[in-house]
């Protein structure tokens, strides 16, 4: 899986688990992983700042409450459609549950950290 993957492998998590069934995914990832890890470029760590500020602020991370607290950023982030299609990407990807949700955290934030790295150099 390429990078880009990982990240939505990450938010797909979050959004399929919303609730504390799985052991509170969302809120171990947002309290681990800084959405500045997330490819700047890309609508994922607009998304993903979103989740996080939702999750923080004890709210459930579904597809309605990510919508509003994106406000003015939903079409970068790729509308509405692009938060439902994110629902079925584990299933796209043979993944079914939470399992290896912490390798993806890593994955995404030494892909963060390499190309801070290459910022400063």
């Amino acid at each position: 899986m390429q990078v880009v993957e990982y990240e939505k492998a990450i938010l797909s998590v979050i959004l399929r688990y919303p609730g504390s069934e799985q052991n509170n995914v969302g809120k171990r990832i947002c309290m681990e992983l800084d959405a500045a890890k997330f490819d700047p470029h890309g609508a994922n760590g607009v998304v993903y700042g979103a989740i996080q500020r939702v999750v923080l602020d004890h709210g459930v991370p579904n597809v309605p409450n990510v919508a509003r607290a994106l406000a003015g950023n939903l079409e970068r982030a790729g509308g509405e459609e692009y938060l439902q299609s994110l629902l079925g990407f584990l299933p796209i990807m043979g993944v079914h549950g939470s399992d290896g949700f912490e390798t993806w955290v890593r994955v995404v934030d030494n892909a963060g950290r390499l190309r801070q790295l290459g910022l400063v150099i």
